[in-house]
Order: structure tokens, then C-alpha cells, then sequence
């Protein structure tokens, strides 16, 4: 486990950061949003470099929603 996680460090911490957002939003704190455009960037930028460009797009659309979501619970 250590090992995959020194060798794919993007796509570990771009996972942590979007499951650790889904806590905070369960607690209704906005950081959520913030937490999660990093996370799914980070997702986004794994992905192209494992050429899943699809998840990659999926990825870079979910952070569009992300914006739009934190600028709407201002």
C-alpha cells in the first residue's frame, strides 16, 4: 500500500481530498467546496497522466460544478 501510494501520489491525495470534502459537506461546512476542487483537480491531473482521459473530463466537469456549488452557499 505504501509503496502505491509513494508511486501514485496525485491520484491518493486527490481521492483523500474528495472524501474528506464529503465530511465536511455532511457537516454543512462550505470548506467542503474548496476541499473538493482541489481534490478533483488533482483527480483530473492523475488521470491524464494515466491517459483516462474520459475520467479525466468527468473530472475537470466536477470541479466546474464544485465552483458553481461554492459560489452558490455563499
Amino acid at each position: 500500500m505504501i509503496k502505491y501510494i509513494k508511486e501514485n501520489p496525485l491520484g491518493c491525495l486527490g481521492s483523500f481530498l474528495v472524501l474528506l470534502g464529503y465530511y465536511f459537506n455532511a457537516n454543512e461546512a462550505s470548506v467542503c467546496w474548496l476541499i473538493w476542487i482541489i481534490g478533483n483537480s488533482l483527480v483530473a491531473l492523475y488521470s491524464i497522466r494515466k491517459e483516462a482521459y474520459s475520467v479525466a473530463v468527468m473530472s475537470f466537469c466536477i470541479v466546474a460544478m464544485n465552483i458553481y456549488g461554492y459560489f452558490k452557499w455563499l
